[in-house]
């Protein structure tokens, strides 16, 4: 059983997510929640948010696998803004 309080990602797994995060980020909203009252968001800070997330989901999926057994698909696509 997986401690779900200390889920490791291998190198290769924290590679991919940086690079999704990386190549994803120019195709999102710089304006968060399509709130036209904040400030636009530079592309390092929406490549952050993207990498903090990939590896929630990478985690997530690692622990249903090996704690339940249940598939969690993962997609490191990158697709045009509004896809």
């Amino acid at each position: 059983m997986l401690n779900v309080k200390n889920i490791r990602l291998s190198q290769d797994e924290l590679n991919r997510c940086i690079e999704f995060a990386q190549k994803s980020a120019p195709n999102q909203q710089a304006i968060e929640f399509g709130q036209r009252t904040t400030k636009p968001r530079r592309t390092g800070e929406i490549a952050r948010d993207n990498l903090i997330g990939k590896i929630a989901e990478v985690a997530f999926s690692k622990m249903m696998k090996e704690n339940y057994d249940i598939d969690v698909p993962l997609d490191f696509n990158y697709y045009p803004r509004g896809q």
